[in-house]
Parts: C-alpha cells; structure tokens; sequence
C-alpha cells in the first residue's frame, strides 16, 4: 500500500521535472536527428538545448536533496554487501524462476538501475555539450573517435534511456500500480483508507507533508 511518504513532495516534483526534460529532448533530439518537417530546427535545436540544461539542473539539485535535504534518501540508493546476495534471487523473479526476495524501498535491481541512469545522463551532457561546441572540446572529441562517434555515443545513450524509462512505466504498473496515484498526484491509499474508515473526518498527518 503506497504511503505518502513513500515518496515526499520533493521528489515527486524533481520526477516530474525529470520526465517531461526527458521527453523534450527525445522528441526535439529525433527531429534533430532526422527532420519531419521543415523550418523547425532552430526551434528544435533550442528546445533541446533548454530541456538539457532543465534536466542537468534538476539532476544536480536531486543529488544535493538526496544527501542534504530535509528527507534525504542516499542511503535508499546504496548498494550494500547483502544487495549482490539479493540481486540473483530479483533477477529470479523478474525471470518468473523464483519468488521476491525481501528488500528496502528499492531492490538490488531498481538501485543499478537508477545509478546507472544518473551516469547515463553525465555521459548524454558531456557528449551532448561536444556536439553543440565542439570547438571547445576538441580534446574529449579526439580522445573519443571524433564527432561521429560522440553523435553514436549520444544516440545510443538516448535509447537505453528509453529503454529504462519504458521498463521503468512497465513495471510501476504491474509491480506497484498503487504508486501512480501518489507519485503524479500525491494521493496515498493509507489517506483513502482512513477517510472511509473515519467517515472522511481522520486525515493522514502524513498527506501533504511532501516528506519521507
């Protein structure tokens, strides 16, 4: 059953900054890549340029929030001795071979993940930052293979992203379905089961806290 502070009002509003930056440098990064339409790559490429620096911005306070803000979560991201026993038995389950192994807020699996999206999106602003000015890296553009190859870099990057981001929605539904409501619209079902066991006069101390 989701809680409100499962995840507090913070970092559901850096999620959604997170989401719709992504989803503005996909659309506008397709279009950069391969034009649908004319006379809009100007446009594109400002979008794109902005969505980047929206998302490097909010990728930088949420890793501030997450060491230093009032409900700091780092250590709900740290990858402990007794995750590489677990990580077998998620993998297990997510196969269909076994059954869910006891975890935190997040299993063995979901904490690579989101680590591994963080340094996925370093590499999308150090290449991406080489194509916009290659003229100032020319070192990192050499040390890479050249233009080209920082453009496959960044190309490639994109669709695991996507990747994550379309197994990430999967999942949400069909794991924990119950955290929708709360991430996108702060309702919790422990607030809806008390306002029907209390006849709608109890509510949670916990809702609109925006904390975990």
């Amino acid at each position: 059953m989701a809680k409100a502070l499962d995840h507090p009002l913070a970092q559901r509003i850096y999620h959604g900054i997170n989401l719709l930056a992504i989803a503005g440098l996909t659309i506008t990064g397709f279009y950069i890549h391969r034009p649908f339409t004319e006379g809009a790559m100007g446009l594109a490429r400002s979008g794109h340029f902005l969505a980047m620096y929206i998302l490097l911005i909010n990728l930088v306070l949420r890793i501030y929030y997450a060491f230093l803000g009032k409900y700091k979560d780092a250590g709900e991201f740290s990858f402990r001795a007794k995750d590489w026993g677990n990580l077998w038995k998620t993998l297990k389950y997510y196969a269909f071979l076994g059954e869910h192994p006891v975890a935190g807020k997040y299993n063995p699996l979901q904490k690579l993940a989101y680590l591994t999206v963080v340094l996925l999106l370093v590499v999308q602003g150090i290449t991406g930052f080489a194509l916009y000015r290659p003229e100032l890296s020319a070192d990192l553009v050499v040390s890479l293979g050249g233009l080209q190859l920082v453009r496959t870099i960044h190309f490639l990057t994109m669709w695991v992203l996507l990747a994550f981001t379309v197994t990430h929605i999967y999942m949400v539904f069909t794991e924990t379905p119950d955290q929708v409501k709360l991430i996108f619209l702060g309702i919790a079902e422990e607030d809806e089961d008390r306002l029907v066991i209390g006849g709608g006069k109890e509510a949670s101390p916990h809702y609109g806290a925006g904390g975990r």
